[in-house]
């Protein structure tokens, strides 16, 4: 919204947006909430998205690199790997908030917040939370 000049009247939102609604509305802007998102620590993140669908994967799918539409299927985000590739050809499916837009992203450590969770985001608003124990 910032980029096209936009500025919102109203802040509204259930569940994380909730949160994300009141820390724009304390000042914060779309870069420093990024950077709170990424620095939220794991029982903080946990209760922020416990009202969304989970799953726990091995912490190998970490260090062995497994394809990320692979792990999204194994966690039931997907029905099976043709769907999670025509999210990403259509531009909906963000890991982190960061747009996928490969079919071929692996997981890797960069992609833990608080050190071993991972927010999945399909289409607009729908979210899941997977946990690597």
């Amino acid at each position: 919204l910032e980029a096209q000049g936009i500025v919102p009247d109203l802040i509204a939102g259930t569940s994380a947006g909730s949160v994300v609604g009141a820390l724009y509305a304390a000042g914060l802007d779309g870069f420093e909430l990024q950077k709170v998102g990424m620095e939220l620590d794991e029982a903080t993140l946990a209760d922020v998205f416990s009202e969304v669908p989970s799953a726990e994967l091995a912490l190998s799918h970490i260090a062995g690199q497994t394809p990320l539409l692979d792990a999204l299927v194994e966690a039931k985000v997907f029905a099976g790997k043709s769907e999670a590739k025509r999210l990403v050809r259509n531009g909906g499916l963000y890991l982190n908030n960061e747009r996928i837009d490969a079919e071929d992203v692996r997981l890797s450590e960069a992609c833990l917040l608080a050190g071993r969770m991972t927010v999945i985001r399909t289409g607009k608003k729908n979210y899941h939370l997977l946990k690597f124990v």
